[in-house]
């Protein structure tokens, strides 16, 4: 009889990803900015795309919604499935981002506000700093690992998070975060995860 995991110790594993996640991050990021050569993915026409305010409410949610997977995933091998699938996803997009650095150029210029949602956008931008290794994008890699595992394991939230994986991608150009090819390269990652881990295990 297979023992579910507890609540701490998905919490535990979940906090693994997020501080791997971290330091990748901030290291390719200086490794990044050291080299000072970078790449531009931008496809014609694509600064005709328009900025869209309440994007960034679509795509900051990427930040909190991987951890609906620790209630979710309760099965020792659904939860580890889950694990290793994030694990290699940002190994991955990082030695892409250290061998071929991407940076995006279209972000608007926005009136100074101190307050509202511009405000907010002014300040995550600010933090981000310059918009370095967009290629692939990993939040529509995760975005799309959460539709793969409801396809894979909770085949009821599929469609939910086909949808929300949807419109993440949209908000990455809608935001100016991400070009065309980085949602592309990200998805391809998402789904050669699912091929490579998920893909013939049991619903």
């Amino acid at each position: 009889m297979c023992v579910n995991l507890s609540l701490k110790e998905r919490l535990f594993w979940a906090g693994l990803v997020f501080l791997y996640f971290l330091a990748w991050y901030h290291l390719s990021r200086q490794l990044s900015l050291q080299s000072g050569s970078f790449h531009v993915l931008s496809l014609a026409g694509e600064e005709k795309i328009p900025f869209l305010p309440f994007s960034f409410l679509i795509y900051a949610s990427l930040f909190i919604t991987p951890f609906y997977l620790v209630f979710i995933l309760k099965k020792p091998q659904e939860f580890m499935a889950a694990f290793s699938c994030f694990i290699l996803a940002i190994w991955i997009s990082k030695m892409i981002w250290l061998f071929y650095p991407v940076q995006y150029h279209l972000r608007p210029t926005l009136p100074l506000a101190t307050s509202g949602l511009i405000f907010w956008i002014q300040f995550f931008y600010q933090m981000d700093g310059a918009a370095l290794n967009c290629f692939p994008s990993l939040h529509v890699t995760f975005a799309y690992l959460l539709f793969y595992l409801a396809y894979t394991f909770h085949r009821k939230l599929t469609w939910h998070l086909l949808i929300y994986a949807t419109l993440v991608s949209l908000s990455t150009l809608t935001f100016k975060q991400h070009y065309v090819l980085d949602i592309l390269g990200g998805v391809g990652l998402a789904t050669g995860l699912w091929l490579l881990i998920l893909y013939r295990r049991p619903a």
